[in-house]
């Protein structure tokens, strides 16, 4: 899970909430004689599904409609338990540098530095030290980054956070010094006993007011309206598959709105140049950071990329991680779509095409305030997939943005109020 299909006359999003240690994660499993699709215990659930009274299964869920209705949808969260936790002033969302899919160094001190002085002059929130990174210099690193208004997230394997000795121990020290969140990695599982093991970690950290991405993860399944501090999950091919294949395609990146996405924050780590393997434009990636939800949102390339891309380093630079109101403006799986996103007086829009194949997109502005002029920066491919055009201009609710997007490309676009219409 997640399964789109499609009767002809509606859209269906096959998927489960509420997964939590009463249980296990489910899987579909295709009956091709019977023409059916069955709900299955996950393969790696060996042996049957063990609790006390009383306990809760996981809802399954189908959300029936059209295209908007699932990407708009929040039925996965709304099946979730309330909220646990009293004060979420601490829990807060935001864009992260990252050094381990560059290539660069996570073991050395200065390595680090330089990325919290990138996430810096970006007017990004967080820094992640990934796997490799170094007890002897971390304090160091919470305070030079705390000096920058740089939050830390720490890298740990699942297996490292197991115990409730475990548990304390690191999470009061990385606590004590400042951290903000933990990256928590390798659960590869969607069984009962490894569902349990997400759950003590999220209520660990919750001690320790400590923010949660879980990594090599599965889906979500609504958590973070229980523990608002689960801020993300992999669950899903990103832009790590670049280091070692050819990694994701547009057709892929045009599809996992409509799936993947549309179930819960997604740590696809996107907006990567250098090692994109010529699947996208660099247009379409920039879209990447509008279309792709995920409460921390890490970009994944090294500062000398960004710093390379001209005019739309600003767009990057604006781009917030979490949003007020979402509307898919156009789409179809696997071949092209266009989300609007808004985060207080500011839209933001990404649109993608993929299938190895130009479109226009046709974009109505009729989500804007009546009264209101905006501006319009536009970032769209240029005469190479390498290139960006920058564009401003002057719009209105009115107006309807024609934009060409190349083979494989895409478009960002900021709209941001300036004054009102006499």
């Amino acid at each position: 899970m997640p399964v789109l299909l499609n009767n002809k006359e509606n859209w269906v999003l096959i998927s489960e909430a509420s997964v939590y240690g009463d249980y296990c994660g489910s899987h579909i499993q295709g009956d091709s004689e019977k023409k059916l699709l069955k709900v299955t215990f996950a393969p790696d659930q060996k042996n049957v599904v063990m609790s006390n009274r009383p306990f809760y299964t996981p809802w399954r869920v189908a959300i029936i409609g059209s295209l908007a209705d699932i990407v708009e949808s929040t039925l996965i969260e709304n099946l979730s338990p309330d909220c646990e936790i009293a004060d979420t002033s601490w829990i807060k969302p935001g864009r992260s540098a990252w050094s381990w899919w560059s290539g660069d160094s996570t073991e050395d001190y200065e390595t680090q530095v330089k990325y919290v002085d990138f996430a810096h002059r970006m007017g990004w929130e967080y820094y992640l030290c990934d796997a490799g990174w170094k007890p002897e210099w971390l304090p160091q690193l919470v305070d030079y980054a705390k000096n920058k208004d740089i939050g830390i997230f720490v890298w740990y394997h699942y297996k490292e956070l197991q115990t409730d000795d475990e548990l304390h121990d690191k999470l009061s020290w990385l606590a004590g010094l400042g951290v903000k969140g933990i990256k928590v990695d390798f659960f590869e599982s969607d069984s009962q006993e490894r569902i349990q093991v997400y759950d003590k970690i999220a209520k660990a950290a919750e001690r320790y007011r400590l923010m949660v991405v879980y990594h090599g993860a599965t889906k979500p399944a609504g958590e973070r309206r229980r523990w608002p501090h689960i801020m993300t999950r992999e669950g899903i091919l990103g832009a790590e598959y670049y280091k070692w294949s050819d990694g994701p395609t547009a057709e892929h990146n045009c599809t996992v709105p409509f799936t993947r996405n549309a179930i819960g924050p997604m740590d696809y780590t996107p907006v990567t140049y250098s090692q994109n393997r010529n699947q996208t434009t660099w247009a379409h990636q920039t879209a990447l950071s509008v279309i792709f939800e995920s409460n921390i949102q890490h970009l994944a390339d090294k500062p000398e990329s960004y710093e390379s891309i001209g005019d739309a380093i600003e767009f990057l630079k604006a781009c917030p991680a979490t949003w007020d109101d979402t509307k898919l403006i156009e789409g179809y799986p696997g071949r092209f779509v266009t989300i609007a996103r808004r985060y207080g007086d500011n839209w933001f829009i990404g649109s993608i095409c993929g299938g190895n194949t130009s479109r226009v997109t046709s974009i109505p502005l009729n989500f804007l305030d009546h009264g209101v002029k905006y501006a319009a920066d536009i970032y769209e491919d240029g005469d190479t997939p390498s290139q960006i055009i920058h564009e401003r201009r002057e719009v209105t609710i009115s107006d309807v943005l024609n934009i060409q997007l190349k083979t494989n490309g895409g478009c960002a676009i900021k709209l941001s109020p300036i004054r009102n219409i006499k």
